[in-house]
């Protein structure tokens, strides 16, 4: 084998292996949660896409917090249910937050998605220390 075919055969082991990577599969369950960052009272958005499926049958969704936790569950219609579900999160106190949602299916099946968002202490005392410190 000359030097030329195996740069040629290289190359092109090289752009299989990232094609794999750049072509797999999406996930079958995403959560993002927007902002990442607020001061209280925390108020966010949570996006949920989920691939439609036939044995989709519930969604639960958790803000696990240190002083605070809320869940909530949504019966999912299976194939036909909406791709993308929008939760609003509001008055969160301060603190790092967990946000997890959990898709279970028809035969008991579940899957995961996991996110964090974090609530600060309110803006008004964070802006009078930022002025207080630079006298």
């Amino acid at each position: 084998m000359s030097i030329q075919t195996r740069k040629r055969a290289g190359a092109l082991l090289t752009f299989m292996l990232c094609g794999v990577q750049l072509f797999a599969a999406p996930p079958r369950l995403a959560v993002s949660v927007s902002p990442r960052y607020t001061f209280q009272p925390g108020t966010a958005q949570v996006t949920v896409v989920i691939e439609r499926n036939a044995d989709n049958r519930w969604l639960v969704l958790e803000a696990d917090g240190p002083d605070y936790y809320l869940s909530s569950f949504r019966q999912i219609e299976g194939a036909s249910a909406p791709r993308v579900q929008r939760i609003a999160l509001k008055a969160l106190p301060p603190g790092v937050y967990a946000i997890g949602v959990t898709l279970t299916r028809a035969d008991g099946s579940r899957e995961r998605a996991v996110t964090t968002i974090e609530v600060m202490e309110s803006a008004a005392g964070y802006f009078a220390a930022s002025r207080t410190s630079r006298k």
